[in-house]
């Protein structure tokens, strides 16, 4: 072999060192990073806000604001069924009463799901 091809392999085997080094670097950073997010997402979720309107109302973390949500858009749907179902149909006692205990099931299905799951 001759002199420039093996000055052209160190040379190529410097660069790829650096790059190593570089991407381990990198690699690092990004775990501390990580570690970084997941402990300030545990602390977030440990020790929820302690003041706000949602804080007044009991929604001390995520969880509760968002199961919170799911309820109140969930009401909303099945009043909006129930009253739709009622004056489109013929029979309105029956129909509102057979929509509100459907509503009603599917309700606590969701509810049993999001405490058994959630």
């Amino acid at each position: 072999m001759s002199t420039g091809t093996t000055q052209t392999l160190q040379a190529q085997k410097r660069a790829l060192e650096t790059e190593v080094r570089d991407l381990q670097l990198q690699m690092k950073e990004l775990e501390r990073v990580e570690q970084t997010y997941e402990k300030e997402y545990l602390d977030k979720k440990n020790y929820p806000a302690d003041k706000g309107l949602l804080y007044k109302l009991g929604l001390h973390s995520v969880q509760d604001f968002t199961i919170a949500t799911f309820f109140v858009s969930y009401v909303f749907f099945a009043l909006v069924m129930i009253l739709y179902g009622t004056m489109i149909s013929n029979t309105k006692f029956t129909t509102f009463f057979i929509m509100f205990l459907v509503m009603i099931v599917i309700g606590l299905l969701f509810g049993f799901a999001l405490i058994r799951y959630g």
